[in-house]
């Protein structure tokens, strides 16, 4: 599930910290992390990073170019450093070639000569009328295209998956919170003494999110339209039994779908 607009981009706390005191006292040092999840904010411009890659910290210069990305570094491959090598190889060879080109004049005075061919040559009408036809045509057709408007979007989802919890449990929990207002089922979940109460209700607010500020509902008005729950993945394990026996044991989780509306 992708990360709502409402939250904004996530940065660690300590790696923030880091910049904001680095910042302070003026000097310029190389901030060691491990936090390869965190998003450049505009603070980390300027700034030089030694980030863990899973093998060793390597260093990076943030530049405004980078604000907004993330600082997921990797390992380069064989493949990719004897590239480099190839091209930092040849680099040094074009750059001896270069100072031995001496025939600039010449071509300059065959580009003159080309010009004036050209311009001493009767200009051809014909292509250019075909040409003015040709678009004439596909503006008439544009305008002939009927405009496909695509359906507006009035309802939002959240699907979640593997909860630890039975099935059977979350659909107790499901069947009190069908049907309600937003506002009115997150006040009965919070007062509710059930386990499956917690995920619900985490769903919840998450379609909510989604509906809020991906398509411009309004949030007074969402209820919860389908709320649903599925089996998910089985673990089995083992319990001991009397004579060193051992009987089966099946530990199941649910999956939660949540689509959430705007009453009319």
């Amino acid at each position: 599930m992708a990360r709502s607009s409402k939250k904004g981009p996530f940065v660690d706390e300590y790696l923030l910290k880091k910049v904001e005191a680095l910042q302070k006292s003026g000097k310029k040092e190389i901030i060691k992390t491990w936090s390869r999840r965190s998003t450049i904010y505009p603070a980390f411009v300027e700034q030089t990073f030694a980030v863990y890659n899973g093998h060793e910290h390597i260093t990076v210069f943030v530049t405004e170019e980078r604000s907004g990305r993330q600082e997921i570094m990797r390992k380069r491959t064989m493949a990719e450093e004897k590239k480099e090598k190839k091209t930092a190889a040849k680099k040094p060879a074009a750059a001896k070639k270069a100072p031995a080109k001496k025939a600039a004049p010449k071509k300059e005075a065959a580009v003159e000569v080309k010009e004036e061919v050209k311009a001493a040559a009767p200009a051809k009408k014909a292509p250019a009328k075909k040409a003015a036809a040709k678009e004439e045509a596909k503006k008439v057709e544009k305008k002939a295209e009927k405009k496909v408007e695509k359906p507006a979007v009035t309802e939002a989802i959240c699907t979640v998956w593997n909860i630890r919890t039975t099935p059977r449990k979350v659909r107790l929990v499901c069947d009190v919170v069908r049907g309600k207002s937003v506002a009115e089922a997150l006040g009965i979940l919070s007062r509710l003494n059930k386990a499956a109460s917690l995920p619900v209700a985490k769903a919840i607010k998450s379609a909510a999110a989604n509906a809020v500020n991906n398509f411009g509902m309004q949030e007074n008005l969402l209820y919860v339209a389908e709320i649903q729950a599925s089996d998910g993945l089985r673990i089995k394990r083992f319990i001991p039994r009397a004579k060193g026996s051992a009987s089966g044991l099946v530990k199941r989780n649910a999956n939660l779908r949540v689509i959430v509306k705007e009453a009319k």
